[in-house]
C-alpha cells in the first residue's frame, strides 16, 4: 500500500512541476509579447513624429514653433496610424476625428488647418531660403530677440498665440 501512495504522490508532484513550467512558459510568452508591442508603439510614435515634422515644414510651419503647435493641440487631438500609409487625427476618446464631409481627418489636414488658423506659427522668412529669417545670421537682431522671447514664453507654458503677441511678433 505504501508503494501506491508514493506513486500517487510522485504523479501529483510531476503534475505540479509541469503546471509550474507551463505557467513560466506562458508568463515568458506574455512578457515577450508586451515588449514587442512596446517596441512597435515606440516605432509608430517615432514615425508619426518624423512625418509630423515633415508635414509641418512642408506647410511653411516655423520649426521653432512646432513644440507650441503640439502643445496647443494636446488634449484636442492626437495622431495614430490608420494603415501603413495614413496617419489620422484622433479625438481624446481614441476615435478618428471626422471633418465636415464625413471623412477622417489626416495629419496633413490637421496641420494645414492649424497653421491657417494660427498664422503666427508660420515661417517668417520671405526668401526661398528654408531657414527662417530669425535663425539666419543676417536676420535683423530685433526679430531674433523677439523669437527668442517667444520660445522662452512657450517653454514656460504660455499658449503660442499669447506668447506671439507678448513677444511683439507680427500678426
Amino acid at each position: 500500500m505504501s508503494g501506491k501512495v508514493s506513486e500517487e504522490a510522485y504523479q501529483r508532484a510531476m503534475m505540479e512541476a509541469i503546471k509550474g513550467k507551463d505557467l513560466a512558459i506562458a508568463y515568458e510568452k506574455k512578457e515577450k509579447e508586451r515588449i514587442q508591442a512596446e517596441f512597435e508603439e515606440r516605432d509608430s510614435r517615432r514615425a508619426i513624429d518624423d512625418h509630423l515634422l515633415t508635414v509641418f515644414l512642408d506647410n511653411n510651419g516655423n520649426p521653432e514653433a512646432r513644440a507650441a503647435f503640439l502643445r496647443d493641440i494636446n488634449g484636442e487631438i492626437a495622431f495614430g496610424t490608420l494603415d501603413a500609409d495614413t496617419i489620422v487625427a484622433l479625438k481624446p476618446n481614441g476615435q478618428p476625428a471626422i471633418d465636415s464631409d464625413g471623412n477622417r481627418v489626416t495629419l496633413e489636414q490637421a496641420v494645414k488647418e492649424h497653421l491657417r488658423a494660427n498664422p503666427f506659427l508660420a515661417n517668417v522668412t520671405s526668401t526661398r531660403d528654408t531657414t527662417p529669417a530669425i535663425r539666419r545670421k543676417n536676420a535683423p537682431l530685433d526679430d531674433r530677440e523677439k523669437m527668442e522671447e517667444f520660445n522662452r514664453l512657450v517653454k514656460e507654458g504660455v499658449r503660442s498665440d499669447e506668447a506671439w503677441k507678448r513677444a511683439g511678433l507680427p500678426t
